[in-house]
């Protein structure tokens, strides 16, 4: 196999993993909004900026190199910012309210 066949069936290994993270992203949008699901959406995120770092390591075209380059810092704070989110979906989540003594049940 040449070396273009070789880059080309990598370019669609990575499109395909791409395309599986947005469906991913896209079950879990569905869902409210919770601190798991933040958390998922930083996991897919991260998982997304992991794949174009591959590509970019195995970019040839500067161009190509440069523009997934730019996916990945995006999707690094993509990440930063649901893991942040989930965070403070912790600590503001309801909790149960304590009944007070004494108080009618």
């Amino acid at each position: 196999m040449d070396g273009s066949r070789r880059r080309s069936s990598y370019t669609q290994q990575v499109d395909a993993a791409l395309d599986r993270i947005q469906r991913a992203r896209e079950q879990v949008t569905a869902r409210p909004p919770s601190a798991e699901n933040s958390q998922r959406l930083a996991e897919l995120a991260d998982a997304e900026a992991s794949w174009w770092e591959t590509l970019s390591e195995h970019s040839r075209v500067r161009v190509h190199w440069r523009a997934a380059l730019a996916a990945r810092e995006r999707a690094q704070r993509v990440a930063r910012g649901w893991r942040r989110r989930a965070a403070w979906q912790r600590t503001s989540e309801p909790r149960p309210r304590p009944t007070a003594i004494g108080a009618a049940a």
